[in-house]
């Protein structure tokens, strides 16, 4: 009767062993960084790769309260019309199911009164509104990250509160935050607790407390666990990465696959991976990292 039982005994714990790898990995996706690179992709080739589900614009500068895109690699933003030819490849990108974001960086310095202006400005020329100078033409990003490291912390959970009102039960704007992983963030902190952010990929890299470190997944198991307990239940949170192999925190492929992605992705709020410097990552996830998440 044992010896019957065997055969029937192995194919349920396969059974069963498929259907954990599946749930989880249900929900996960990969995004990446793009723009700051000359030897990266065009924005095209990154998305027909379709490793990634999320790709994000670098980068719309902050100076004071003026928002200036800045794609130096890729085409001179002063120059009108130098850099439509991108808005195809965006809609071509958003065609396949790949969000297509802008990331804020720089040095904010406004005040209230100027919330509205600056949220204005990022509508009417890289949103659904409209303007003369769109540098994208009238192609639409779904929506804005926000990567500040520098500047004056006042007024970005109230300009955050204003972009996302302008969604709509047709068109979403999606936000999102790329925080040190120290909590709380000194820039967006305060966003981040409303809930305000769809999406939050936490930089676990150059800063020791927070890295792994090979071998030793100590520092960043509790960090992770801190932010996830910190981040509302409507956020996803995404490990933050850096591509760049010599840069602290960096962590080799065979140890994200065999070490921290089983870790993270136990989480509820686990949402994917964020590949927030460096060109690539593994061969933009190739067979190594892909059976990892939702692709």
């Amino acid at each position: 009767m044992a010896a019957n039982l065997r055969p029937l005994f192995l194919a349920i714990i396969s059974l069963l062993t498929i259907s954990c790898l599946i749930r989880s990995s249900e929900g996960s996706v990969a995004g990446i960084y793009w723009g700051r690179s000359s030897r990266e992709a065009n924005l095209s080739e990154i998305c027909t790769n379709s490793t990634y589900e999320i790709v994000v614009i670098a980068s719309l500068k902050f100076v004071g309260y003026q928002a200036v895109l800045e794609l130096d690699h890729h085409c001179d933003p002063s120059i009108n019309g130098s850099c439509a030819f991108l808005g195809a490849q965006i809609e071509s990108c958003q065609s396949k199911g790949i969000k297509v974001f802008v990331s804020l960086d720089g040095r904010p310095d406004f005040c209230s009164r100027d919330v509205q202006y600056v949220a204005e400005h990022i509508w009417n020329n890289f949103l659904g509104g409209q303007s003369d100078s769109r540098p994208f033409g009238d192609a639409v990003v779904d929506g804005i990250d926000f990567h500040i490291q520098s500047g004056s912390n006042r007024y970005l959970d109230a300009l955050a509160e204003t972009l996302s009102k302008y969604s709509t039960t047709d068109k979403k704007v999606y936000l999102s935050a790329a925080p040190r992983c120290r909590i709380p963030d000194y820039y967006l902190g305060t966003a981040i607790k409303k809930g305000l952010f769809d999406y939050v990929w936490v930089q676990f890299f150059e800063e020791p407390s927070c890295d792994y470190s090979s071998g030793n997944i100590t520092n960043l198991s509790i960090s992770w666990e801190e932010w996830h307990s910190y981040v509302p239940d409507n956020t996803a949170l995404f490990l933050g990465l850096t591509g760049i192999s010599g840069v602290e925190g960096y962590i080799k492929c065979r140890d994200l696959r065999n070490v921290v992605i089983p870790y993270v992705e136990q989480y509820s709020k686990y949402g994917g991976l964020m590949v927030l410097e460096g060109t690539t990552y593994c061969g933009h996830y190739d067979e190594i990292i892909r059976p990892y998440v939702k692709l």
